[in-house]
């Protein structure tokens, strides 16, 4: 196990890669004196070919890892785990674990009423009845304008 020092209170940043560290880049410049601790979490990776149990019991696995490190809080900066494991995550440990989500909404204001908006990610997210019912709830009577991929 690699040593980490004494923090104060870290925040932790966890992604399947590295996509997620411009979000540690602009945690770091809102709060410069903030411990973050950053995983990827390369062994689990790639997401897309597990199946919602599989991707449970992973991230599960990488937040009990920050959890024994000290982390105050966790960002789970992936949108496949994001949409569909967090809300049975979070219950598990004693922190806030907060997650992303594509920006459903934002996007569909973007384009023209005329667009599409497609979503790409892993399988186990772009299948997911979890990701259906973001679609919907996010984008209201625009949900057939969004595809996902």
């Amino acid at each position: 196990m690699t040593y980490i020092p004494a923090l104060a209170h870290p925040v932790a940043v966890f992604d399947a890669g590295l996509g997620s560290f411009d979000l540690v880049r602009r945690l770091r410049a809102a709060y410069p004196t903030q411990d973050i601790i950053y995983l990827a979490d390369r062994a689990s990776f790639p997401y897309g070919a597990k199946s919602v149990p599989d991707l449970l019991h992973s991230v599960a696995r990488a937040c009990q890892t920050l959890v024994v490190h000290g982390a105050s809080a966790i960002v789970l900066a992936s949108n496949a785990p994001s949409v569909t494991v967090l809300d049975e995550l979070r219950p598990r440990f004693g922190i806030p674990i907060f997650g992303i989500t594509p920006p459903i909404r934002a996007g569909l204001d973007l384009l023209g009423e005329d667009s599409f908006l497609a979503i790409a990610g892993a399988r186990v997210m772009v299948e997911s009845t979890a990701l259906r019912a973001l679609i919907s709830a996010e984008a209201g009577p625009d949900a057939a304008r969004v595809v996902s991929v």
